[in-house]
């Protein structure tokens, strides 16, 4: 059985309090072949508030900052007045399960002595998208996909600082602060 939940406030907390860094990650990233984004200097964060509250959450915060981090590392400038990008940061997280058969033993091991066993577990990604804000258009989206694991259960800060690190490291602009 899968569960799906996508983007919601909610959603993104409950993901990030399980934590959102994984044993097996896999990170990739997509970019608008037609845009430089060296030619972007600021950016600012959707707002994101849970659907049933008018704040936002200590994990919520910790998250894009995490990502504001990221994002100054590579050069660009934090404005919440009129920011040339856009970010939005999602999560996704199924909830799965794995059949494992173990074979029988003895001459005919299809005979009653198979054991199967169930594993359940929860496979997460994180994304964070860059949106050109003047035309409403995705230029760059960077994802982290893998098992929830258990030490993030317990801490999920370093957990979401090392899975936005992760994301980050697939940016393609050279450093602006090498170009300035």
């Amino acid at each position: 059985m899968r569960i799906l939940k996508t983007f919601s406030a909610l959603s993104l907390v409950a993901v990030l309090a399980t934590g959102c860094a994984a044993t097996q990650t896999n990170v990739r990233a997509a970019q608008d072949p037609a845009v430089n984004l060296n030619s972007y200097e600021t950016f600012g964060f959707f707002e994101q508030a849970p659907s049933n509250t008018r704040y936002s959450t200590i994990l919520a915060q910790q998250l894009k900052q995490a990502t504001r981090v990221q994002l100054e590392k590579q050069g660009y400038r934090y404005s919440d007045d009129n920011p040339d990008l856009k970010v939005n940061v999602f999560l996704a997280v199924i909830e799965r399960q794995e059949l494992r058969s173990s074979p029988g033993y003895g001459y005919r091991p299809w005979i009653g002595r198979n054991q199967i066993e169930t594993n359940s577990y929860r496979q997460g990604a994180l994304g964070v998208d860059l949106v050109d804000a003047k035309k409403m258009a995705l230029v760059w989206r960077g994802v982290a996909e893998g098992r929830v694991d258990q030490k993030a259960m317990k801490d999920p800060v370093p957990a979401i600082n090392s899975a936005v690190a992760e994301v980050f490291a697939r940016f393609p602009a050279a450093q602006k602060t090498a170009a300035l």
